[in-house]
């Protein structure tokens, strides 16, 4: 009979651990995590990757009490990426119905550059290998 294997936690910070995180709401996506100070707050870090290359996607959730999380499971990059890929696949930060309202409204301010690329940012995968940002 074999011992089931756990995971020690320590109450040490943590720094760029890959995980399952569970969202209140029925959100599960794997990303890299670590702890992220902002406006004299700790939030916990998300950044979700696909299946290969830099992450894609990076949001702040803030911890318990009073956060969305229900459950972290640490687990390797492989299944991390995957739940991530799957993640991105189904949840553009985007969504392409927003665009044409985001285009519209950056040529109408002083924040557009007159080349039609919303100021050097875009969203969503279609512009190959450039920058996000």
């Amino acid at each position: 009979m074999s011992t089931p294997q756990t995971t020690v936690v320590s109450d040490q910070p943590f720094e760029n651990e890959w995980a399952v995180v569970e969202l209140m709401g029925h959100t599960r996506l794997g990303a890299r995590i670590s702890e992220a100070k902002l406006a004299g707050g700790t939030f916990l870090r998300l950044d979700v990757h696909p299946l290969t290359g830099p992450a894609e996607v990076t949001q702040l959730v803030p911890p318990p009490p009073g956060g969305p999380i229900y459950r972290i499971t640490m687990t390797t990059e492989q299944i991390a990426r995957t739940l991530g890929a799957r993640y991105l696949a189904a949840s553009p930060p985007v969504a392409r119905w927003e665009l044409p309202a985001l285009a519209a409204s950056a040529d109408d301010s002083e924040a557009a550059d007159g080349d039609g690329d919303l100021g050097g940012y875009y969203f969503g995968a279609d512009r190959g290998d450039e920058e996000a940002f």
